[in-house]
């Protein structure tokens, strides 16, 4: 109900207020027009008073409670006789476990009192009170005086202002506030609600910011398969907080060693006085995290800014088995397993004679990371095996084993590894098949490398598809040496399968001579600058060695250091009077540092006449 009162002037709009700024252990209720209400009350409820011998009075006090023109409790203007103690509030109690510690408002408060009319047998001159109390009954004052007034015949009592005068600060200590109207007196008077036309006593609050402190921390838990035992388990294990608190929970933030992994931020209302809702039972976010052991770290902060927190020490295995067969002839079946984190727990081996067959188990042992079975009939060479091998933490390596051949430019890996000239590229081509020698087509195979430097990290290199005889290529761009590895990840009754091929790539630098010829010996510059291609100097300098070739073999006579984001590097030599041809070139070391392998420049010719 949205009531104009009578002698209130229209309603202005509330005057700038800056919300109190919430303290460590404090949060701030605001409502109506105190900045961040937005025009919203959910904290202030309307009570009409009465006294207890007496019984409420119906219709008394009229209430509005839309925030419009704020909330309003006015007495009614049809001339009713009010008893003593009887009248209209709005109450704001605190929740269970915090205290009410500051109050800003913009109010307006208005009663009158009437003359007793000798011609009544009854006292019925009382007045109309105003008053704010705490939850003992203690009247609350502040900065501008106590908020209370008690008016007499022909002076009216008014708080505040029609526009609504802010009450400053009030400081208090306590669980509930009652700010309203009341029928008093000095001797069990009555009071009457209007004077026929104009409301005798009404109270108007604009906005209010209520301070409370909470000085309890929530209570935090974490949960699900992940932290119920000290145990491997798997990063995909179920992983769920909870938290609750007197004031509710503001947020939730995991992290893993110390780094944030993820977050929850509740829906809060700061018009309600307990503004977050607690958190039941719910997922969060483990992230992306390597296999071993690690430290779990919940905080949980309330709506006060309490926090708690909830450590859990996991062990996490996320990766399964490697599976490698070593050994398939005769009638013996070996394979290398193994696994980083939580170890291999059990394994089984099937084979199967000819594509048509089922596969059949064989007896198994599974010692010193080894798993071996004998082959009851056939041989080992031309079966196919299928493997089931799991860790301590349940991850599977399930599948027929399947084999992998790679060349590069036509020719067979030597060792495992080939060598190119600088800036060119490489084309890698290759065929899965399983063990019995059937093709595996249209499989993806990633490709994944490595740069040859130290502390290097795996990079994605690309994506190629196997055709419908098994066969792949790739082509590795022009760049440094590296480690290319091609993985196939498994799939439906396939087991995983990798194979790495190291690719060398010679150093390359250009080299100038400042001078080609010398009549009786003399000093020559020599620079020039390294090849880069997908590489860069590091700060210190990359070591380079010029050489001349000399009584038939090529000797060192001196040490640069090539910088800068161009590899440049120079180095000076005083050649003596000897007369001859001298071949001279620059030799570029291998080191951790510089992702290329040993390589040469050209040769320049200084000639000493």
């Amino acid at each position: 109900m949205r009531r104009t009162l009578t002698f209130i002037f229209v309603v202005m709009a509330l005057f700038a207020l800056a919300p109190a700024r919430a303290e460590a252990g404090t949060y701030d209720v605001v409502a109506c027009n105190a900045p961040g209400a937005n025009g919203v009350n959910h904290s202030w409820t309307p009570n009409l008073d009465f006294a207890a011998n007496l019984g409420p009075q119906p219709g008394l006090v009229a209430f509005d409670t839309d925030c419009a023109d704020g909330l309003v409790a006015v007495t009614a203007t049809g001339r009713q006789r009010a008893n003593y103690l009887s009248g209209g509030s709005f109450n704001f109690v605190a929740p269970s476990g915090t205290t009410i510690v500051a109050l800003q408002a913009s109010r307006f408060l208005h009663g009158e009192a009437m003359a007793d009319d000798p011609a009544t047998p009854e006292p019925d001159g009382g007045r109309w009170d105003l008053y704010l109390q705490d939850a003992t009954g203690s009247l609350v004052g502040g900065v501008f005086g106590k908020e209370q007034c008690k008016p007499s015949p022909g002076f009216p009592c008014t708080i505040g202002v029609p526009s609504g005068a802010e009450t400053g600060v009030i400081q208090v200590a306590t669980s509930s506030l009652k700010w309203g109207v009341l029928c008093g007196g000095d001797t069990l008077q009555f009071c009457y609600t209007s004077n026929g036309s104009s409301p005798q006593a009404q109270f108007v609050l604009y906005g209010a910011t209520v301070k409370l402190q909470d000085d309890s921390a929530p209570v935090a838990s974490l949960g699900g398969d992940l932290v119920t035992s000290d145990g491997w388990r798997r990063p995909t294990d179920s992983l769920v907080w909870s938290a609750s608190d007197n004031a509710g929970i503001r947020s939730g933030q995991l992290l893993v060693d110390g780094a944030p992994a993820s977050r929850a931020d509740s829906a809060c209302d700061a018009t309600r006085p307990v503004p977050c809702p607690n958190v039941a039972t719910t997922p969060i976010g483990l992230g992306p995290v390597g296999d071993g052991r690690h430290e779990l770290k919940l905080v949980v902060d309330d709506s006060a800014g309490n926090a708690t927190t909830v450590t859990k020490s996991i062990q996490l295995d996320g990766t399964a088995p490697t599976v490698t067969l070593t050994r398939a002839s005769g009638k013996t079946i070996t394979l290398a397993v193994s696994d980083a984190a939580s170890g291999v727990a059990s394994g089984t081996v099937s084979v199967r004679n000819s594509v048509g067959e089922p596969f059949r188990a064989l007896p198994t042992t599974l010692a010193n990371g080894r798993l071996t079975a004998k082959l009851d009939r056939g041989s080992a060479a031309r079966v196919g095996i299928r493997v089931s091998v799991s860790d301590n933490a349940g991850n599977v390596t399930d599948g027929e084993l399947s084999e992998m051949s790679l060349r590069v430019g036509g020719q067979a890996l030597r060792g495992g590894a080939a060598s190119i000239a600088y800036g060119r590229t490489a084309t890698f081509r290759g065929q899965i098949t399983t063990r019995d020698g059937q093709p595996l087509g249209g499989q993806a195979i990633a490709v994944n490398q490595t740069l040859r430097t130290s502390g290097a990290v795996p990079t994605v290199a690309g994506t190629v598809a196997t055709d419908a005889k098994g066969r792949f290529s790739y082509r590795a761009p022009a760049g440094p040496s590296r480690q290319l590895q091609f993985a196939f990840a498994g799939s439906p009754g396939l087991a995983p399968l990798a194979r790495t091929a190291q690719l060398r790539v010679r150093a390359s630098s250009t080299i100038h001579a400042s001078r080609r010829t010398l009549d009786g010996g003399g000093r020559v510059r020599f620079s020039g600058r390294l090849g880069l291609r997908g590489a860069t100097v590091p700060r210190s300098g990359k070591l380079v060695d010029l050489q001349a070739f000399d009584g038939g073999r090529w000797r060192t006579f001196a040490t640069a250091r090539a910088r800068g984001s161009k590899g440049a590097w120079a180095s000076t030599y005083r050649f003596a009077g000897r007369t001859g041809r001298y071949p001279i070139r620059l030799r570029i070391r291998r080191e951790d540092v510089f992702p290329y392998d040993l390589g040469y420049s050209r040769s320049v010719v200084v000639r000493v006449r």
